[in-house]
């Protein structure tokens, strides 16, 4: 079976339409019961909240929906998501550069910027009004 054959029961798109144009769109991962939110693209970024209502609001009606029970909106963005009720989780990446001058800089820069991040997941998550639940009894919802 081909990739796309085995995938495509893990995608969700969510397009937002103006009449019978789309203008914007996302592509997200639903997988072992949770939704991760990743790319995202607009024709008119002249609409109000667009942004928040295609990659944020929607989403999160689609897992009430579907009974999904964690949703990952993303990396990046400060602090704008846990205003919006997301509380900071960190994540990783890996990346590869071939010229050294240019790697330790960049090594120099992300061990800087760990140390902040660090601080400010601490800082929100002590804020938080939500607290991670127990998840004694819990049940893996179905995926999509």
């Amino acid at each position: 079976m081909m990739l796309k054959e085995k995938f495509r029961k893990n995608l969700c798109f969510i397009v937002a339409m103006k009449g019978d144009e789309v203008v914007a769109g996302t592509f997200n991962v639903v997988k072992a019961g949770k939704f991760y939110g990743r790319y995202w693209g607009t024709f008119d970024s002249s609409i109000k909240n667009l942004h928040f209502e295609t990659c944020y609001y929607k989403p999160i009606e689609v897992c009430c929906d579907h009974g999904i029970l964690r949703m990952e909106p993303g990396a990046g963005g400060d602090d704008f998501k846990f205003v919006r009720g997301f509380n900071p989780s960190v994540t990783n990446s890996m990346h590869f550069c071939k010229n050294g001058g240019l790697h330790m800089a960049i090594a120099r820069y992300l061990n800087s910027e760990g140390t902040y991040i660090e601080g400010a997941v601490d800082e929100m998550n002590e804020r938080s009004v939500l607290r991670m639940p127990s998840n004694a009894g819990a049940v893996e919802p179905p995926e999509l």
